[in-house]
């Protein structure tokens, strides 16, 4: 289920979008800057995720942000939840708070190997499979939730190179997972390695993967991708891209062991929670001009 973080001066924005320094407060502004920014912001989420009609959004966030919100999804017949509204702020952040069992405690769980397994295996380049394989690969394995590493060759390397002006190396280039218990709210997804992998990453489209997305604003300079569209995009990572995948049983803390897996990889493609680069800071500005053309259909 895709999620992002409203902004009080960004408006939406995707998790892994990288954003200067900025002091403004919703609640600070007027009536008409919150009506303004709430139609803008549901203009975005009907953007990247389709028609909202008779779907649900769920909203973490103070009253200011709620309220601007609730017209514009109801003109558009989308449902509002706000599961902690009758909490005061410092009793959501308690709340949030309940759920910091820490990851060495679920690391003695045979349903989670240790995190030098984890790291270990997803660094084994020897074990990525190319997306062909896996496509065909019937392993209910990969119906399991998940972390996944994807690995580049020399000349996809290469073209990456061009289009960041920024020298990447062949080998692992992004890591994720699939299929984390979604916290606050307790929600069990339904994704495994196979629809997250096959599914969005490979047969996807760059609404609804930030892989592709990614992958999309990076190429589409060099590999002319705006006159050929996905499936280009489609065929040159069958072509140049391997991928390892891991199946992780216990999904509740699965978004915790990413974090702590990330922070040993610290893949350069992986944006959300990285530190600063200039490949991350490149990327960032590519993707988000890049967001902007396919917004408006250029």
């Amino acid at each position: 289920m895709p999620w992002f973080v409203i902004s009080a001066e960004h408006g939406l924005l995707h998790p892994d979008d990288l954003v200067a320094p900025y002091d403004r407060a919703l609640a600070d502004q007027t009536a008409e800057y919150r009506a303004a920014w709430g139609a803008w912001v549901v203009a975005k989420l009907e953007d990247a995720l389709g028609p909202l009609a008779n779907r649900n959004v769920e909203v973490h966030a103070g009253s200011a942000y709620v309220d601007s919100l609730q017209e514009p999804l109801r003109r558009l017949r989308c449902g509002l939840d706000v599961p902690l509204r009758h909490l005061r702020q410092g009793e959501q952040l308690a709340w949030y708070g309940d759920d910091q069992t820490p990851i060495q405690a679920a690391s003695t769980d045979e349903a989670v190997p240790p995190l030098e397994h984890l790291v270990a295996r997803l660094s084994n380049d020897a074990a990525a499979v190319t997306p062909e394989q896996l496509i065909h690969n019937r392993s209910s394995d990969f119906d399991m939730p998940g972390l996944y590493s994807w690995w580049v060759d020399t000349d996809g390397a290469r073209d990456l190179s061009r289009g960041l002006g920024y020298d990447v190396p062949p080998g692992l280039i992004y890591a994720g997972q699939a299929g984390a218990t979604r916290w606050p709210s307790g929600r069990k997804s339904r994704n495994s390695l196979r629809d997250r992998l096959v599914g969005m990453h490979i047969e996807g489209n760059v609404r609804f993967s930030t892989f592709r997305r990614t992958l999309w604003a990076v190429l589409e300079a060099p590999l002319r991708l705006a006159g050929k569209g996905e499936h280009a995009l489609t065929e040159w990572m069958k072509a140049h891209l391997r991928v390892v995948a891991v199946p992780v049983r216990d999904a509740d803390t699965l978004g915790r062991v990413e974090a702590a897996v990330l922070d040993e990889l610290d893949p350069p493609f992986n944006l959300a929670g990285r530190p600063a680069s200039d490949i991350r800071e490149e990327l960032s500005r590519l993707r988000t001009a890049a967001s902007r053309r396919l917004a408006d259909g250029t």
